[in-house]
């Protein structure tokens, strides 16, 4: 999962750094941001894409090129093997039922548009018709951002060629 998203996310970079412009949405889970029962594999996997991601937005910064993180809070395969153990996790369970990719999918086309040009390193949360924006340990600086006629840094990207 994660070494799937790293070697795809590779690859974009050349030719996004080329053209000087785009968009990277990766999928995360609330499991990597707040933990999870009896995955921690899974959660581990999960928060290292918003470690990926954050460190994508940070170094590319410089070339126009943005990367923002969704954790969708859906219900799949892997949540439906969790028994309920009383009427109120009985109850979440049916709700999360009812939210499905077509949630997710919204979110997903923005970040990726042109019309969220000033929103990098960013990591959301959907939940239905819910949007979140998860707390962030420190703001990205806009000064990383490389500006019209100044030169580029001659320095490597994080992401190797």
């Amino acid at each position: 999962m994660l070494k799937g998203a790293f070697n795809m996310s590779r690859h974009a970079a050349d030719h996004f750094r080329k053209q000087e412009s785009g968009s990277f949405v990766h999928m995360t889970s609330t499991s990597g941001l707040v933990g999870a029962w009896a995955r921690p594999n899974y959660s581990a996997a999960k928060l290292g894409l918003v470690a990926l991601s954050k460190s994508i937005a940070i170094d590319m910064a410089r070339f126009n090129v943005r990367s923002n993180c969704i954790a969708p809070v859906a219900w799949t395969r892997m949540t439906a093997s969790i028994p309920a153990k009383d009427p109120a996790a009985a109850k979440r369970i049916a709700q999360r039922q009812q939210v499905t990719a077509e949630h997710n999918a919204p979110l997903a086309v923005f970040l990726a548009s042109d019309a969220a040009q000033g929103v990098n390193g960013q990591v959301f949360a959907v939940r239905k018709n819910e949007i979140f924006l998860m707390s962030q340990s420190r703001p990205l600086r806009a000064s990383t951002r490389r500006t019209a006629g100044r030169p580029r840094p001659a320095r490597a990207t994080c992401i190797p060629r």
